[in-house]
């Protein structure tokens, strides 16, 4: 409940103080999965449903539709949206990062996801 998290209210605090429904997969978290992506990372927070469709094509949502164009989920990385403006969803296979370099991952749910 110490965890440091901003993205809520835009300003560092702890995970305690915060209103919102969040979860958040702290770089140990990180080191000690099996994962390989992002995507297979997210499938330890709660409310997220994550599918493998191909070899390296994901479906990733959090409201039950299930697609590869879903774009009902807005994914962040250092404050700037990653999805395609083509159809506003986003192109897993693309996030090419090395999970090394992730601090942490933030998963806000219901109505506090909007800010």
């Amino acid at each position: 409940m110490s965890t440091k998290i901003s993205t809520v209210s835009r300003k560092p605090q702890t995970l305690n103080d915060t209103s919102a429904a969040v979860f958040v997969i702290s770089q140990e978290d990180i080191r000690r999965a099996s994962a390989n992506s992002i995507p297979e990372l997210l499938r330890m927070a709660p409310g997220l449903s994550v599918a493998r469709i191909d070899s390296n094509k994901w479906s990733v949502t959090s409201r039950g539709y299930s697609g590869r164009f879903a774009d009902d989920l807005l994914v962040m990385i250092d404050g700037r949206t990653v999805y395609s403006p083509l159809f506003a969803g986003t192109f897993w296979e693309t996030l090419d990062l090395p999970l090394e370099d992730i601090e942490r991952i933030e998963v806000i749910r219901g109505p506090s996801g909007t800010i």
